[in-house]
């Protein structure tokens, strides 16, 4: 007899009930309608069996059930490998009257049987078979009638995905925000934005290419607040290369039913020994988005999507017939069209624009079938990705003690906040946001061949490395800080131009600024340092300041490779190649991590000392007024050194910690940057949230209130409903880049260094970061 078919369903399984042995006739037996004789009755076994899918598309997630893998898949998520119980219903087709509800079948190691006696002959009998997973979940229906006419007959029951027929739904990449420039060796924040069903939980993976760099973390979940919401990751490029090279990595984002869509964006390093005006990291986007089940490429430039389905199914590859159609919203010119029912197969005419819904039904050898539908959406794949990173938006910001600049992505600074010295560098000593927009005195003049790729603030001065690996500097040089070989402040009444570059004898890939001091990362993995050298923070084995009358020239002892170098209030520290930290300078207050109160490199090396006792590959490290932090490949945060208004995180304000002690940032929380100012501290999550803890008396925590924390905050600050991608710390303030590509800042605003135009109030004593609006710097 031929099995009752279902159009229209998307994934099936072929239940065989044999009927095995006859009972015989029984007296006074009938069925549920009277008859005058009674009927013959007979013992039937239901056997169900899978044979193995086709490795199409084999489902990636782990079996529910032990005894059988395999089996058809739906398309929206589980297979028959998920089936953990199957239920026979038995029903007279005429009255409905049932004869077994519920029956329960037994897995074998063949699949599921079970034996039904005393089933009435020559009746018009339903069976419906339902099979569910270990939560109780329906998964699987079907249903056939047949009457059972001889001893031995053959029932075919097809079992459809109870979800047949529903339409996919799937996120959407629809935004990566990053840096123009990735100074080399040195790590950025990207943020992904994505939109999918109000509330959805997601999770995203990222898969670096060969060779190509790390990301931080690589793999992760997150929950819309909505239909919108983003993640934040750390990218960090390889540590060396010999070439100019480009690396593809893919980003991949799922729901919970397994649909996902797949974006390749591509990293482009530059060695720090490259000439020109290309120094660090630029990353582009270029979106080629994959959907899980069903997998979608367009070249950008083309009308053309390859679409292909991935499909699990009971039978082998080769007996799949596939029917694709696309019906369009409104009226499509010209008409989308499939160059053929195959699997692979292209969708032709497509543009930005177009909407409407997809469908394919999969047909397998036994004429099951398969829909699926997908409802596309405009700018589904986009012609070029949307990005931040146009001329005029930030990409970097860097707070000091009473100033603030933006480095822009065109390569040009502004800075705001007080004048004093000349830090601003506009050739005057006057206040920037005062009465005007931190925005109104535009570019700081320098020359228009110099593009500026990064900053570091001073308490009172200002450097900037520029493409070329040079470096200029301006404002206080009371101790030689610029560098210069005098101690005359630049930039209160000259041109920061006028007075050329730093002389340090070859080119820099990074720089940092203390309170006094400055500190230069070579293309040679050298460090120079000049300044105040009090303390030996300078790390020349003596106190004597340097750039105050000579060019700074000399290497740091440091003992092995640099990747990074940062400087704190009286102290410095260098993050090596090999992922492990050293430092030197005041160590009065343990801020070294030595376990012990000495200064370094007052009348020694740094070499000398060491690495940090610490386990575990650093990935950044932040040194503060008399603190450090360290950001671990783990996304963990250790800090150690001064405790008194709890910026260690160590859960109080008595002592010191004198070695690197992890700090609490709430379960299962990773951090993807750490900031530090002069008595507290602060870290990117991989939210894209920011917690702050330390001194908060002007609200430097920016928690609306001015109590200080000795840990982490349970929540993060408010940032308006915006994420963060960096954050800087000042002296007694913060600064952060937003996900709108706005910047926004909160602590002590007594000299207008916020940019908050005219308010030189505190922010986040009383009132949360987010209630203020950002600021940004539009062409003019």
């Amino acid at each position: 007899m031929t099995p009752t078919t279902f159009p229209g369903r998307r994934s099936w399984l072929v239940a065989i009930a044999a009927l095995l042995t006859v009972a015989s006739t029984t007296p006074g037996c009938s069925g549920p309608g009277e008859s005058e004789e009674p009927l013959p009755t007979a013992s039937v076994t239901l056997v169900i069996t899978a044979a193995e899918p086709s490795q199409e598309a084999r489902p990636d997630r782990p079996s529910a059930m032990s005894t059988h893998p395999g089996g058809g898949v739906s398309a929206l998520g589980y297979s028959f490998a998920d089936v953990t119980s199957i239920r026979v219903d038995v029903k007279d087709a005429v009255t409905n009257n049932a004869y077994f509800i519920n029956f329960d079948l037994v897995p074998t190691p063949t699949g599921w049987s079970g034996q039904l006696p005393s089933l009435p002959q020559s009746r018009s009998l339903t069976f419906v078979a339902s099979a569910y997973d270990a939560a109780g979940t329906l998964l699987f229906r079907g249903t056939t009638t047949q009457t059972l006419l001889t001893d031995r007959e053959t029932v075919a029951i097809t079992l459809a995905a109870d979800n047949d027929g529903a339409t996919v739904l799937l996120p959407r990449i629809w935004r990566i925000s990053l840096p123009g420039d990735f100074v080399f060796g040195q790590g950025g924040n990207i943020t992904v934005f994505v939109e999918a069903t109000s509330n959805a939980p997601l999770t995203y993976s990222l898969t670096a290419a060969s060779g190509g760099g790390s990301f931080l973390p690589a793999s992760g979940g997150f929950t819309l607040a909505g239909t919108s919401g983003a993640f934040v990751v750390r990218y960090t490029p390889p540590a060396t290369l010999a070439s100019t090279t480009e690396f593809t990595h893919v980003l991949s984002v799922t729901n919970l039913a397994g649909h996902s869509v797949s974006t390749t964006f591509r990293t482009r390093v530059v060695p720090p020994e490259t000439g020109g005006d290309s120094l660090g990291t630029t990353v582009r986007v270029v979106f080629n988005p994959t959907i899980t089940r069903l997998e979608a490429s367009r070249a950008p430039g083309t009308t053309e999507v390859t679409w292909k389905a991935g499909v699990a199914d009971d039978g082998p590859a080769s007996a799949l017939s596939y029917a694709w159609s696309f019906t369009p919203l409104g009226t499509a010119s010209p008409t989308p069209v499939f160059t053929a029912q195959t699997n692979p197969t292209v969708l032709l005419h497509y543009a930005t624009g177009l909407q409407g819904t997809l469908s394919l039904e999969v047909t397998d050898g036994d004429n099951g079938k398969t829909t699926v539908k997908y409802v596309l959406g405009p700018n589904q794949f986009p012609d070029l990705p949307v990005q931040s990173g146009g001329g005029h938006d930030i990409a970097q910001l860097r707070a000091g003690d009473a100033h603030t600049c933006a480095l822009l992505h065109d390569g040009t600074v502004r800075c705001w906040g007080s004048g004093a010295s000349g830090r601003l560098g506009y050739g005057n000593t006057e206040t920037v946001g005062d009465n005007e927009p931190a925005a109104s005195k535009g570019p700081v003049p320098l020359p228009a061949t110099e593009k500026v790729v990064q900053l570091a603030l001073g308490s009172g001065h200002t450097c900037a490395l520029l493409s070329s690996g040079s470096v200029r500097c301006w404002g206080l040089n009371n101790q030689g800080q610029l560098g210069y070989g005098h101690t005359r402040n630049i930039g209160d009444d000259e041109a920061v131009a006028s007075v050329g570059h730093v002389n340090l004898g070859t080119r820099a890939v990074r720089i940092t600024a203390g309170d006094s001091h400055t500190c230069a990362l070579l293309n040679t993995g050298r460090v120079r340092c000049w300044g105040h050298g009090a303390n030996g923070r300078l790390g020349y084995s003596g106190t004597t300041n340097v750039g105050d009358d000579e060019d700074p020239l000399v290497d740091v002892q440091v003992g092995a490779p640099v990747q990074d170098i940062v400087a704190g209030g009286s102290h410095t520290c260098a993050l090596l190649v090999s992922g492990k930290a050293r430092c030197w300078g005041q160590g009065g207050s343990g801020q070294l991590g030595y376990n012990n109160l000495n200064h370094i490199g007052d009348n020694e090396q740094p070499s000398s000392a060491g690495d940090i006792p610490m386990s575990g590959s650093v990935l950044q490290l932040a040194a503060g007024g008399s603190h450090t932090c360290a950001l671990m490949e783990t996304g963990t945060v250790r800090c150690w050194g001064l405790g008194s208004s709890g910026q260690v995180g160590a859960g109080s304000t008595t002592g010191s910690v004198l070695v690197p002690a992890e700090v609490n940032l709430g379960a299962g929380l990773r951090a993807l940057q750490v900031s530090t100012g002069n008595n507290h501290t602060c870290a990117v999550l991989s939210s894209g949230g920011i917690k702050c803890w330390g001194l908060s008396t002007s609200g430097q925590c920016g928690l609306g209130n001015t109590g200080s924390q000795t840990t982490p905050p349970n929540n993060p600050i408010n940032l308006g409903g915006h994420l963060a991608s960096f954050i800087t710390s000042g002296a007694n303030y913060n600064c952060a880049l937003l996900s709108n590509g706005k910047g926004l800042c909160w602590g002590v605003g007594s000299s207008y260094q916020l940019g908050h135009t005219g308010n030189s109030g505190n922010v986040g004593d009383d009132e949360v970061p987010g209630s203020f609006e950002g600021f940004s710097f539009p062409p003019p």
